[in-house]
């Protein structure tokens, strides 16, 4: 992992600090209201002018909607602003639909390509009411696309490696450890998804 966070305070279990990202310092605990690429009814410009240090947007959206003409933009150019983007990988959407039309690496790299500051890979989010045994091989599968994003050449962008189990928690628990081991700038805790 490299060294993109640095703690300025604590309190009990919480913490402030600031993530260091190519584009510029995020102070958090931070908000990062998400963008749709494709449905700006507040234009990213005037979000990031309230003052927000993030913003998050889709990355396979963006693919989906303008291919190799956001990577000639790049995402800031894409939404016209100079403040810190984090990009998904379009889970939520094989989530929603159950499938993407992307592979794991191909998002990665399209993320790097995008200028991307913080970039998030394909995981399986945990969905509400599936069995321990699904969870598990969903679990095994994002820990190997974890693996597998690694041998990206990233360019400066941060990656999230999302742990996922559900109400699982010993699943949970193991694939922390299992993420832990491996060189991610950020992990996220993925939510019960329903």
């Amino acid at each position: 992992m490299r060294d993109c966070f640095e703690i300025l305070d604590e309190d009990l279990l919480g913490r402030t600090g600031r993530l260091r990202t190519k584009r510029g310092v995020v102070e958090t605990p931070a908000l990062a209201p998400v963008i749709n690429p494709g449905l700006n009814i507040v234009p990213p410009r005037e979000v990031a002018e309230i003052g927000y240090g993030l913003l998050m947007t889709n990355a396979y959206l963006i693919k989906r909607r303008y291919g190799d003409v956001a990577l000639e933009m790049g995402v800031h150019g894409l939404l016209g602003i100079e403040t810190p983007v984090m990009t998904d990988s379009g889970a939520y959407q094989l989530m929603e639909y159950g499938e993407v039309e992307v592979e794991p690496l191909e998002i990665v790299e399209y993320q790097v390509k995008l200028g991307s500051d913080i970039g998030v890979i394909l995981d399986i989010p945990t969905r509400h009411g599936v069995s321990r045994e699904t969870v598990a091989k969903e679990v095994e599968e994002t820990i190997r696309r974890a693996r597998e994003a690694l041998k990206v050449e990233r360019e400066g962008m941060l990656l999230v490696g999302p742990v996922q189990g559900g109400v699982y928690l010993d699943i949970v628990a193991r694939a922390a450890r299992e993420l832990a081991e491996l060189d991610y700038d950020i992990y996220a805790v993925g939510g019960r998804s329903s």
